[in-house]
């Protein structure tokens, strides 16, 4: 296998702060600029989609990429279509965001997500607070790239959640797997949707058909309790606001199988 592709490989899966979008989106330039062959591409597929169980991204866009170069598509070119549509996917799911949040000022977040960024970053917001997302901490490279595209954001400690939250017009959050009846996310998603219910604050998960699981929801709790609990966790569809989504804002009890069709229209 090509060196460049084991290595890209190798950081992909040692990255522990980069929200899942954008390692998904280093993976296909990887294969379009490393130009492996099928063999190689495939097995780097493989390995990713095998090892990278917390970020469904990675896995579906392993997987329909892997079916592409089965089907007889050159690595580069399979990778660079699927880029293309994972593109038009977060421009078009930044644009519903607009649409629907353009009337908040103040947000609350967490973590670190290429999408959120690109939706602060779109919007007008008076601030946004960014929690600092223990123990990866990965809340202050959001803040830090939100202010460095010239909008107003700031690191919060994880503790002051409680006090944010009364000040805030919403949350918005990001996904890493959107399930039937819930979602994973980073921990202190959970609370965030409990403190939204305490203040009558709406809160929201910005997603993608990328990350949509076909797993059940008992299942993926039992992934959470097998290895990474410490940093993500299962929240409950009955707890968020709305999805905001490429197909557009959609309510948590039929997101999933909408999401779901649509990922496999692409597949």
């Amino acid at each position: 296998m090509s060196t460049n592709i084991v290595e890209a490989t190798r950081r992909i899966l040692a990255d522990r702060v980069s929200g899942s979008t954008s390692l998904a989106k280093r993976l296909l330039k990887a294969l379009v600029e490393t130009k492996p062959t099928p063999e190689e591409a495939l097995v780097a597929l493989q390995t990713i989609s095998s090892s990278a169980k917390s970020m469904v991204i990675l896995r579906n866009v392993s997987s329909t990429c892997y079916k592409l170069i089965e089907r007889g598509a050159p690595p580069s070119e399979a990778a660079e279509k699927i880029l293309e549509e994972l593109d038009r996917s977060v421009e078009e799911c930044v644009g519903e965001g607009v649409i629907r949040l353009g009337g908040y000022k103040r947000f609350l977040t967490l973590s670190n997500s290429d999408q959120l960024l690109k939706l602060f970053t779109a919007l007008s917001p008076a601030m946004v607070y960014v929690l600092e997302s223990r123990p990866g901490g990965e809340g202050a490279i959001l803040a830090k790239t939100i202010k460095k595209h010239g909008k107003p954001a700031t690191m919060a400690p994880d503790l002051s959640a409680h006090i944010l939250c009364g000040r805030v017009d919403c949350v918005v959050v990001g996904t890493d797997a959107v399930y039937e009846r819930g979602f994973v996310n980073k921990l202190g998603t959970g609370l965030l949707t409990h403190l939204c219910a305490a203040y009558s604050k709406p809160i929201y998960a910005i997603t993608t058909k990328w990350k949509v699981a076909e797993a059940s929801r008992s299942g993926d709790r039992a992934g959470l309790r097998s290895g990474y609990n410490s940093v993500f966790e299962w929240v409950d569809s009955s707890e968020l606001g709305s999805y905001i989504s490429e197909l557009g804002t959609l309510e948590p009890r039929g997101a999933y199988k909408r999401l779901l069709k649509e990922l496999k229209a692409k597949t």
